[in-house]
């Protein structure tokens, strides 16, 4: 099957401005009848871009008249509907009215209760979900000759009962629409239905048909009408001179136009249902021309107001015919929606070169500098954005609708170059918006000049609305803010209110633009509405700010503070009274959960909206998605702040019992935090977060804390309470913190541990730690208080200095304390060397590198032309980090002899490099197997290149060779680069002017993978690979009956390290006289002094006293001896 989004990259994508009021818009349904049988068998691919995305049918399983060998089965119409996961599960079915008992003539009909049951058994037959019904009255069997069966309000009544009564209270009742008919009228204004469907043909709107056009005016104008979901059903037929793909675009385009604006297509209850009740009509296929144009079928048409629902809901402006009549597959990306409350933009115009403005807010707003706007700096502003006056301006991408029920503050510095008694520039914009082509107001706009604001949405300009306040100053930075509360407008000027509020009546639905410094629809009349001057740090809120959150500004703190005010009892994120700004959650503002706030997070996949959630000591934050649907709760800037002793931060698993939740995003830590579980109802607590921050993060509760983030950079303490275990999924989880194993903790780390941290392991039979099959290296262990002497020990050697079983696991914990050195020896000269473990080394690594393969053999039997051998795969690379071994013992270190390919090769043999393998005490063993050998050719083509591969290695950490490269033309194959000890290697190279797979950059130059042999492109033998590991070049034969060797494989390589303790300097014994006495002392601890009177005979006493320096002795015989030994 084609996938066709990659096609994508062919395409030309069209960016729309970014609206703070765009709803999700109009969706596209599908009418079932006539789609070929074998849509959702043989002929996917033809609809696989546009089907998923669907989201809505009429269920009219219809083609009849098509011949019976080409209809449909309820099989094939189910196959068609598995391409359809989202428009299945929302369905429209129609109940004409003679479909039930009526009279004269129809009480042999079914009733209206079997009509009804018989279309929802579709439901089981089809697998689909009925949400909406279609009424209309008919004739029986639509026969002209009889008379139209009609609704009355009682059957109305009984079918929505019907559905309240058998599980169907979801169903939207729809009136189906054909003219503007009084009848018509009627039934659409009756309060049962919910819903209005719209049938007309392109050819019958064009014709207006039924007065559609008027019908549509006037019920969105109706209010007993416009708020009403609607589906325009419209069958395909062509308008003349146009083909299906024109007819259907031209109604798209028409809609706007004659309702004077693009919001009807905004609406997100509002569906666009393509039909047909033929089987001429084309459905497939969606793309046409390689996949740069829609196909002029139902299908290609859907997709493209699909991908253009940008420019049919009119974020582009009017739409032209030929844009509507394009079948250029030009796709438009819809504009997300902005935050509800808080920041929405915000251009600090700190750039000071360039042409963009960059937008701090996030959400993507950036201007762009335009005819010549500079860039300025002063002592009191830093850089700033400066205007001529002429034609200066800054376009940005936002656009923006205020109704009157909206709140805004818009805010920015400002300073004039021009004199306060200038007449010339009064009307100059230094922050707004105008007329964007979108509304049908001759005045649109918002704008903010040197004397006074103006707002306006009329035809007539004697009531645009004016805000009049005192002009701005020549030559002085000064802080500028309108702050909207409803129809409410405050000037500020430097935080301070200037006078009291104004009302306005303004109030827009359609968006415009927003622009700094200027304004102009490229008529050049507009020059007195440029600024001159200079304009700072812009920024629009959609909330009405406190004069203290004003001052915020000015002193550049920009995001709200939306603080959590219903405390003491659990509450759920998105109730709006539970916050102080009284709205949900939403972008633009920082939240806080203060002391004994507990918020409930939300259930399923959700993403938290504000810019961050700050848990304050005593506060809590449950997490309440569940590991078990593949839920995921996400907080991108979770701040867990301020906990002290008891009084912990608290970050809690919400809901559910055996049940794990998940957090992701990001966790900042400081001070006391708690990660709360609980033991009563097995509920555990997943962190997917990037954790960062110091502090103390503590699991408890009595279940399970999983960390599982490799890239956390946290660098407090980690604890493990009572009865919790705290499971780390790799050793980057852990960050560079210490952690502490509380009494009847566990501790489980999955994978190797060695970020220089420290250890603290409480000593009692609950305690836990499961080393697993895992190395751990800390810089220090404290095992029941006493500190652990360094070296690397099992879990059987840990217990065996405390009182408790508590380590568990084959894995191995490795003290690492200051002064510590490791010691390396690299072998990589082919033959046997004998090792020798030195004194008190117990535990080794141990790194193999394979050698590599050796590059195939050509040999031409053509007259012409060439024969090339396949380059050779590098050897792989294995590492054991413990390896056990004994002081004193010998170990064989082999390193084979390379790889070599050998005249009178086999087509297709091939000479594989050697593995590399290294036996310590109990049969531990390391292996890094050989390159797979370039596959010699005799012919006139190319042998096979080799495959990188880590089969055959045995270790604790694999990384494989690169592959060997075929060139073509018959050329020798490039070698592949040996592996690191951090990465793969290169794949040699399969174009002519490329060479062998480059070895892999290790952790130091000893770890570096050999490069891989270049490959030949005129007759010669294979180049050798590089040690380690490299695989060799093939050769290439340009001569009849001309043998060609093969490049050798690079050798294999063995690195050996081990742990160097620091040197213990053994204490010196000092001693003095003092009244008669002596004293005796020495530096260190654990040390103790004992005495004897002969060196010949008796034992050693413990000297009174004598295990602490600064011991005063008083011999009581002439001959007397002393010594200083360990405790």
């Amino acid at each position: 099957m084609r996938v066709k989004m990659k096609m994508r990259a062919i395409v030309l994508i069209v960016s729309v401005v970014f609206s703070t009021s765009v709803s999700l818009g109009y969706e596209v349904w599908y009418g079932m009848p006539y789609l070929p049988a074998n849509a959702g068998t043989t002929e996917i691919d033809q609809w696989d871009i546009v089907a998923p995305q669907l989201q809505g049918i009429n269920a009219n399983f219809r083609d009849a008249q098509r011949p019976e060998e080409e209809r449909n089965t309820r099989d094939t119409w189910k196959a068609s509907l598995d391409q359809m996961p989202n428009a299945r599960n929302n369905a429209l079915v129609a109940l004409p009215r003679p479909e039930f008992q009526y009279s004269p003539g129809g009480m042999g009909q079914k009733t209206l209760e079997e009509a009804l049951q018989l279309r929802w058994n579709q439901e089981n037959q089809y697998g689909i979900t009925i949400n909406y019904l279609m009424l209309y009255n008919e004739r029986p069997q639509e026969n002209p000759d009889l008379p139209v069966i009609e609704y009355t309000d009682a059957e109305v009544q009984q079918i929505r009962d019907w559905l309240d009564n058998n599980g169907h209270s979801q169903v939207i009742l729809c009136w189906d629409v054909r003219s503007f008919a009084p009848d018509e009228q009627l039934y659409s204004e009756k309060p049962a239905f919910t819903g209005i469907m719209m049938e007309g043909s392109p050819y019958l709107w064009e014709s207006n048909s039924g007065r559609r056009k008027e019908y549509i005016q006037w019920a969105l104008a109706n209010p007993l009408v416009k708020d009403k979901e609607w589906v325009m059903q419209t069958p395909v037929r062509n308008i003349s001179g146009m083909n299906l793909y024109e007819s259907m675009r031209w109604f798209m385009r028409y809609i706007p136009q004659i309702l004077g604006g693009f919001d009807f297509w905004r609406r997100d209850d509002v569906s666009m249902l393509t039909i047909t009740y033929g089987p001429t009509d084309k459905h497939l296929p969606e793309l046409e021309s390689g996949e740069t144009q829609y196909g002029n079928s139902i299908m290609g048409f859907q997709l493209s107001i699909i991908e253009q629902k940008a420019l049919f809901e009119g974020y582009h402006g009017a739409i032209t015919e030929a844009q509507a009549e394009s079948r250029d597959r030009i796709i438009y990306d819809m504009p997300p929606e902005g935050p509800a409350s808080g920041l929405l933009a915000h251009w600090p115009l700190d750039e000071g070169s360039g042409t963009i403005a960059g937008d701090a807010s996030g959400y993507g707003f950036d201007g762009e500098l335009l005819n010549g706007v500079t860039w300025g700096s002063d002592a009191e502003r830093g850089t700033y954005a400066v205007f001529d006056g002429v034609n200066d301006r800054i376009t940005t991408p936002l656009n923006n609708a205020l109704a009157d029920t909206n709140d805004f503050t818009w805010a920015w510095w400002a300073k004039s170059t021009l004199p306060a008694t200038d007449t010339t520039q009064k009307g100059a914009i230094m922050v707004g918006n105008r007329y964007g082509n979108t509304g049908d107001q001759s005045f649109e706009f918002i704008k903010f000049t040197p004397q006074g604001a103006q707002l306006a949405n009329t035809d007539n300009a004697g009531t645009i609305e004016k805000y009049e306040y005192a002009d701005i100053p020549q030559n002085e930075w000064h802080h500028y803010a309108m702050v909207k509360t409803g129809t409410s407008y405050q000037w500020y000027v430097d935080g301070v209110a200037q006078g009291v509020a104004s009302n306005f009546v303004y109030s827009e639905s359609s968006t415009i633009p927003f622009l700094i410094g200027g304004d102009d629809d490229g008529s050049g009349t507009k020059v007195n509405e440029h600024f001159q001057g200079c304009i700072d740090d812009v920024v629009l809120y959609r909330q009405a700010l406190t004069p203290t959150e004003i001052d915020d500004v000015i002193n550049g703190i920009y995001l709200p503070t939306i603080t959590l005010v219903t405390l003491g009892t659990p509450v759920d994120s998105t109730e709006p009274t539970a916050w102080s700004d009284g709205q949900a959650p939403h972008g633009g503002a920082d939240y806080v959960i203060p002391d004994t706030g507990n918020l409930r997070g939300e259930s399923g996949t959700t993403t938290f909206p504000g810019a961050s959630l700050k848990v304050e000591a005593g506060g809590k934050f449950q997490v309440r998605s569940l590991d078990s649907s593949s839920q995921i709760t996400t907080v991108n800037n979770l701040i867990l702040a301020g906990g002290t002793g008891a009084n912990y931060t608290q970050l809690a698993a919400g809901t559910g019992t055996g049940e794990i939740n998940v957090l992701d995003g990001k966790v900042t830590n400081s001070g006391a935090s708690r990660l709360v579980t609980y033991a009563s109802v097995t509920r555990s607590l997943k962190v997917l977060s990037q954790i960062s921050g110091d502090g103390t993060l503590q699991a408890g509760g009595g279940a399970s804390v999983i960390v599982d983030n490799a890239a956390n950079t946290f660098y407090g303490t980690w604890e493990a309470d009572a009865g919790t275990t705290l499971t780390f999924t790799s050793g980057g989880a852990v960050g560079t913190a210490d952690v502490d194993v509380l009494d009847g903790g566990t501790l489980q780390i999955l994978g190797t541990w060695d970020s220089g941290a420290s250890l603290s392991v409480a000593d009692t039979a609950t305690t836990q730690v499961d080393l697993g099959s895992y190395s751990w290296f800390v810089s220090s262990l404290l095992f029941g208080g006493s500190s652990v002497e360094g070296g690397t020990r099992t879990a059987s050697e840990l217990n065996a200095l405390g009182a408790n079983s508590v380590f568990t696991g084959t894995g191995t914990l490795t003290v690492v304390p200051e002064g510590s050195v490791y010691v390396s020896a690299v072998y990589n000269t082919p033959g046997t060397v004998m090792w020798t473990c030195p004194e008190g080394i117990t535990y080794i690594q141990v790194e193999c590198w394979g050698g590599g393969g050796a590059g195939g053999g050509a040999k031409l039997t053509a007259t012409s032309g060439g024969a090339g051998g396949g380059g050779a795969a590098a050897g792989a690379y294995a590492r054991v980090m413990n390896v056990p071994v004994t002081p004193g013992n010998t170990y064989s270190l082999t390193i084979p002899a390379a790889a070599t390919c050998s005249s009178g090769f086999t087509d297709g043999q091939r000479f594989n490099g050697s593995a590399v393998t290294f036996t310590g005490d109990g049969g531990e063993t390391v292996t890094a197997a050989g390159g797979q050998g370039g596959a010699c050719h005799i012919g006139s083509a190319n042998g096979p290149a080799g495959i990188g591969s880590t089969t055959g290695c045995v270790g604790d950490q694999f990384y494989k060779g690169g592959s060997g490269g075929n060139y073509g033309s018959n050329n020798g194959g490039s070698g592949g680069g040996g592996p690191s000890d951090l990465a793969d290697g290169g794949d040699g190279s399969t174009t002519e002017t490329g060479g062998g797979g480059l070895g892999a950059i290790g952790s130091d130059p000893d770890h570096n993978g050999g490069n891989g042999a270049n490959g030949r492109g005129a007759g010669n033998t294979g180049l050798p690979g590089n040690t380690p590991g490299g695989g060799g070049g093939g050769a290439k034969s340009q001569m009849q009956d001309g043998e060609y060797i093969g490049g050798s494989g690079g050798l294999g390589q063995i690195i050996i390290t081990y742990l160097q303790l620091p040197a213990v300097e053994s204490p010196v014994l000092e001693h003095s006289m003092s009244a008669g006495g002596m004293v005796f002392s020495w530096t260190g601890s654990g040390f103790k002094v004992q005495s004897r009177t002969n060196l010949m005979d008796g034992a050693w006493s413990d000297v009174p006293g004598g295990d602490v320096t600064l011991v005063n002795v008083i011999p009581t015989n002439g001959a007397a001896f002393y010594r200083l030994i360990e405790q």
